[in-house]
């Protein structure tokens, strides 16, 4: 009887042990502005958003200028107007999933297409997906 106490202790053990090797990837994560030129730690199997404030009605609007291999789209831009009158401002959402590990800079532009000029702005993040 009390062997079986023994085993059956070794057995719940073991499975929690194998419960704790394979942890959910971490929550999403939010890109802006604000965290411009900062090395963002991610996870493979993880989500990325980028969220930029923008104006399309002056014309101009986000690009992305470089992507990391590892990050795959999620969809294209999406924008939100914040009101409802004409040539409101508003916000411009990205999303993106971490496939696999790696290292590299996702960049944006904003900028009128059709001009030959240096960006308005440009937005930096140094991505770290190698753990």
């Amino acid at each position: 009887m009390r062997l079986l106490r023994y085993a059956a202790l070794l057995a719940l053990f073991a499975l929690a042990a194998c419960a704790a090797a394979r942890p959910e990837p971490p929550g999403p994560v939010t890109l802006d502005a604000a965290r411009s030129g900062q090395t963002v730690p991610l996870s493979v199997g993880q989500e990325v958003t980028v969220t930029l404030p923008a104006n399309p009605s002056t014309g101009f609007s986000w690009t992305i200028a470089n992507q990391p291999a590892f990050l795959e789209p999620l969809g294209g831009a999406i924008h939100v107007p914040d009101a409802s009158r004409p040539g409101a401002g508003g916000m411009s959402t990205w999303k993106f999933k971490v496939t696999a590990q790696g290292e590299g800079t996702l960049r944006f532009v904003y900028r009128r297409s059709w001009e030959q000029v240096p960006p308005e702005k440009t937005v930096r993040w140094k991505l770290d997906a190698t753990r």
